[in-house]
């Protein structure tokens, strides 16, 4: 007598296999059309802004160079008489790069309790903190001129003492420099200290004795 074996169907088994084979192969979600949108938006932006900052600055540095280069083919045309004197009225001054709160330490200034209206000259180092605690809170700067002499050579000895990088400025040394090299004798209207003529071309000269200090 044949026996017929039947398999006994098992629904879980066959939602198992269907969810692994859909777990084999999950289908590709396309990205939405914004997204797209916003992307090629961005970065269409960007390139444009790029493009447009190398555009400007090649035509700065186009402007400059032409300029530069019209100035060299006039002077080219014009010569400068040679053995003409020429007097340079225009000052020059010693820039002192240093921290101010080093400078207010090596004085010995403590800070005060409170900060009085800002003075139109310093005749003591009291203006002196005012003057500076006042714009310093504003973010600003002030010049202001230093009646007291004793005050400004003390003010300046502490800078000094500090070893700070010192830069010949002003206007003046400039000119006068640029007139040296086109050949002329120049004399510059600056005070004749050696801190200055340390710092300045030997053909430029210098009004009176050269002195430690003035």
């Amino acid at each position: 007598m044949a026996v017929t074996r039947r398999r006994l169907h098992d629904p879980g088994t066959e939602d198992q296999g269907s969810s692994n084979s859909a777990e084999e192969s999950p289908k590709a979600r396309p990205i939405p059309t914004k997204r797209k949108i916003s992307a090629l938006f961005f970065f269409s932006l960007s390139a444009f802004i790029i493009l447009f900052l190398l555009y400007t600055t090649y035509q700065r540095h186009w402007r400059v160079n032409t300029i530069k280069s019209g100035l060299v083919n006039i002077e080219k045309d014009i010569a400068l008489p040679q053995n003409k004197r020429i007097l340079v009225g225009v000052g020059g001054c010693l820039d002192i790069f240093v921290r101010a709160a080093d400078v207010l330490n090596a004085l010995s200034i403590t800070p005060p309790d409170s900060i009085g209206n800002p003075p139109q000259y310093l005749n003591s180092l009291e203006d002196v903190v005012t003057e500076y605690l006042t714009f310093f809170v504003e973010g600003a700067a002030a010049e202001r001129f230093v009646q007291s002499e004793e005050l400004w050579l003390k003010i300046r000895e502490a800078a000094l003492s500090l070893g700070p990088e010192l830069r010949l400025g002003g206007n003046g040394p400039v000119i006068a420099k640029r007139m040296v090299d086109e050949g002329a004798e120049v004399l510059l209207a600056i005070q004749n200290e050696k801190i200055y003529r340390d710092r300045i071309m030997k053909e430029i000269k210098l009004p009176g004795e050269t002195v430690d200090t003035e």
